[in-house]
């Protein structure tokens, strides 16, 4: 199984959030990235998560650049 293939989002809803959240592991180092799906709609999450899993495996997923206060 290669890299991309292993790529698995998943989504769920916490608590203390308004919308449903997305994440999936970093494969080699298993951190886990998350994201909020920016809906309420569990079915609606699904199709966002479905979005970016795909983006992540084909590889045309670009994070946000964080700002550097340096």
């Amino acid at each position: 199984m290669t890299d991309s293939q292993s790529i698995k989002v998943c989504i769920t809803k916490r608590l203390d959030k308004k919308f449903w959240s997305m994440y999936f592991r970093v494969p080699g180092t298993r951190k886990r990235e998350t994201r909020s799906t920016g809906t309420q709609r569990k079915k609606e999450a699904l199709k966002i998560a479905g979005a970016w899993e795909q983006q992540l495996r084909t590889g045309t997923y670009k994070p946000t650049d964080r700002i550097s206060w340096d």
